[in-house]
């Protein structure tokens, strides 16, 4: 499933309107999303608060939370929280991730995913 809304053509993604308050019935066995970045302190974070507010949407609706974030993602800040990394069950990234950073995700995560 995507979701739908506007198209927000820096990202090239879609979000809904943050003044809808969700789809209260929306349920995933399994949610994918992805990170603008994660910062220090391990919150996954967005550029736009409707961003942010789609994704904690998602998030929300699984049963199983997967996030996809390449080592690149990791560490930087911005301006929209999403959730705190401990909200997460699986964390797929590449092997350029600093080795510090894998056991704060293990602590954090369920499991973690070296693609």
């Amino acid at each position: 499933m995507i979701i739908g809304g506007p198209v927000d053509t820096d990202t090239v993604s879609t979000v809904w309107p943050t003044t809808m308050p969700g789809e209260p019935g929306l349920a995933a066995h399994t949610a994918f999303i992805g990170a603008h970045s994660i910062d220090a302190d391990l919150d996954l974070v967005d550029v736009s608060l409707a961003a942010a507010l789609a994704k904690r949407r998602l998030v929300e609706a699984g049963r199983r939370v997967i996030l996809l974030a390449d080592s690149t993602k990791w560490g930087a800040a911005a301006a929209a929280k999403v959730i705190n990394l401990s909200a997460i069950d699986v964390v797929i990234t590449d092997d350029g991730l600093a080795k510090g950073l894998r056991q704060a995700i293990k602590d954090a995560a369920a499991e973690l995913v070296i693609a």
